[in-house]
């Protein structure tokens, strides 16, 4: 019966050294056969580091020449205190310990249930770490959305997923299980960039963290999914202005009005409507701000307010704070407005929008009325012109009409003469 006499544990340093010159400290613990006559060394890393020179091998300490000699060596002790702590105990209730890999010691204790960070782990902590960084909301909500399908995937696959097990098959098994769950090509591909972000993140970090992480993900293989180009689903100037010119009932929908007729008159995102103020709109009627989507780029909304707009923002006094809906509940509301207008006017097309669809309205309108489109990029906070070619030949008949900006037709003496103004 092996007892923790059978056992030897002590601190080390192995005789390696990484690219800066520093070595780990672990710690070694031995166990002892057929009457010490047989030893078996096992290693657990410590996460620390010194210089070699700094490492008192026969007191297991830290030199006080090392920099931040104090904390590493409170770190050392917690790793070895939990071996020792493990070891005789035999594995058995132990408390998980942040950092703290015990899978080495499973040949001791084949019986033992050793917790292990697995793809879910580190994506957790990942969103953790860009949370402290102050990333904004937007883009944190989108490592836990990633999280939980890795989590439900590995639901799905009877395994989990450790990082030693990213590659190309992998992949295969994952992109199974989007497909299977009716993802978007769209969503797969996003959900893919969302995990290179977090995988690429930990090799680079892999020999500080001793992560056994290979770059297979970098491969164009593993990659699944095609970035999607919504089309655009504006509303014509006819739908505009029979939605401006219904009455609605109750006050939510009344609300819910007033908030597509800004979007679809100035464009703004469903992020920004509720965060103008007094102070965002000029004297000379000229609205300004910095939307939250690209806020990081410093990109500002330059844009004169028109006859349209400028009365929706006068009628709460310049400040839409009031328009504090939810984006989900703005989507159910936007819902039951528009099954409200498909009974109402069956003849005037409406289908089905979201809270894009209205920023949609704006730029269409503004391209087909043939606005030069660096405005249309200043007015909306847009600087790549890509975006515009979601909105490029939205009609026939626009088409037609943009033809015949280049071709004037006349007749002479009975003939058709096509000529250039």
């Amino acid at each position: 019966m092996i007892t923790q006499d059978d056992f030897k544990v002590r601190l080390m340093s192995r005789n390696r050294t990484n690219k800066a010159g520093l070595t780990k400290i672990e710690v070694e613990v031995m166990k002892y056969e057929y009457a010490g006559n047989r030893k078996i060394r096992k290693f657990v890393d410590t996460s620390v580091l010194v210089q070699p020179r700094n490492w008192q091998q026969k007191t297991q300490k830290i030199s006080s020449k090392e920099p931040d000699a104090t904390s590493k060596q409170q770190r050392v002790n917690v790793v070895y205190s939990s071996i020792l702590n493990f070891v005789s105990t035999k594995g058995e209730n132990q408390p998980d310990i942040e950092g703290i890999n015990y899978d080495n010691l499973k040949d001791f204790f084949p019986n033992i249930r050793v917790k292990r960070k697995t793809l879910v782990d580190y994506i957790d902590d990942y969103h953790k770490f860009r949370v402290k960084q102050n990333t904004k909301r937007g883009t944190t909500k989108e490592f836990v959305t990633v999280k939980n399908r890795v989590k439900n995937f590995d639901v799905w696959n009877k395994k989990k997923t450790y990082l030693e097990n990213i590659n190309i098959t992998w992949s295969n098994e994952f992109e199974t299980y989007l497909r299977e769950k009716e993802y978007t090509n769209g969503t797969i591909e996003k959900t893919y960039t969302i995990l290179y972000t977090v995988l690429n993140y930990y090799y680079e970090l892999k020999d500080e963290l001793d992560i056994e992480l290979t770059d297979k993900f970098k491969s164009r293989q593993f990659k699944r999914g095609k970035k999607s180009c919504n089309k655009p689903n504006p509303l014509t100037w006819i739908q505009i202005l029979t939605l401006a010119n219904h009455s609605f009932d109750e006050p939510h929908l009344r609300k819910t009005q007033k908030m597509i007729l800004i979007q679809c008159h100035t464009g703004v995102r469903y992020d920004d409507i509720k965060r103008i103020k007094p102070n965002n709109i000029t004297k000379d009627d000229t609205l300004k701000f910095i939307p939250v989507k690209t806020e990081h780029h410093d990109i500002e909304v330059v844009q004169p307010l028109n006859t349209w707009s400028k009365p929706l923002f006068a009628e709460v006094n310049n400040d839409t704070s009031c328009y504090d809906y939810t984006n989900q509940t703005y989507n159910k509301y936007i819902d039951d407005i528009f099954d409200i207008m498909r009974v109402k006017y069956p003849d005037d097309g409406f289908t089905t929008y979201d809270s894009h669809n209205f920023r949609d309205t704006f730029i269409s309108n503004a391209v087909q009325a043939s606005v030069n489109w660096k405005s249309i990029l200043q007015w909306v906070g847009q600087t790549s012109y890509k975006i515009m070619d979601r909105y490029i030949h939205l009609s026939p008949d626009f088409d037609k009409s943009e033809m015949e900006k280049m071709y004037k037709i006349m007749i002479v003496q009975g003939k058709v003469v096509y000529y250039r103004e």
